[in-house]
């Protein structure tokens, strides 16, 4: 049977601490932005790393034309710059010909994860959700943010 080790989580809700947020489109000088943090420490190379989250979000506006906003989100380890252990994308086509901002449409992405121990530096690691915007168009980090993770020995 699988013993949970450690578990960390990091949460912000709708409307809670910088939440909502703008994402600027790389084309305009965006960049990735780190909206969490957690700490794990593996006690063997043989634990497993299981990650999970979940991103509230949404396109900014509803234009004339249609956009395909595209939310990259990622998971680094050691800092908000660090090795990349993990990638998402999720994207929403926007434009009925309405020029109105959106407050209906949110979206929103989840993942898991599962990596060996082996697989990130030995030792207790910082690790990062961070994301970026992709693709034409705006959005908007509206929440919920949740951000955890377990250390499990086999």
């Amino acid at each position: 049977m699988a013993t949970v080790l450690d578990y960390q989580t990091n949460d912000a809700l709708i409307g809670g601490g910088s939440l909502p947020f703008p994402l600027t489109n790389p084309l305009l000088g965006g960049t990735e932005v780190g909206i969490a943090t957690i700490n794990l420490t593996p006690a063997d190379t043989t634990n497993l790393l299981r990650f999970e989250g979940t991103i509230g979000w949404a396109p900014d506006l509803l234009l004339l034309t249609p956009l395909l906003p595209i939310l990259q989100v990622r998971i680094r380890v050691g800092s908000p710059t660090g090795t990349v252990i993990y990638e998402v994308d999720d994207s929403a086509l926007i434009g009925t010909g309405v020029l109105t901002t959106i407050t209906d449409n949110l979206m929103t992405v989840s993942f898991q994860h599962t990596l060996p121990a082996t697989s990130v530096p030995a030792g207790s690691q910082p690790y990062f959700l961070t994301v970026s915007l992709r693709g034409l168009g705006s959005a908007s980090i509206r929440g919920p943010v949740h951000f955890g993770a377990f250390v499990i020995a086999p």
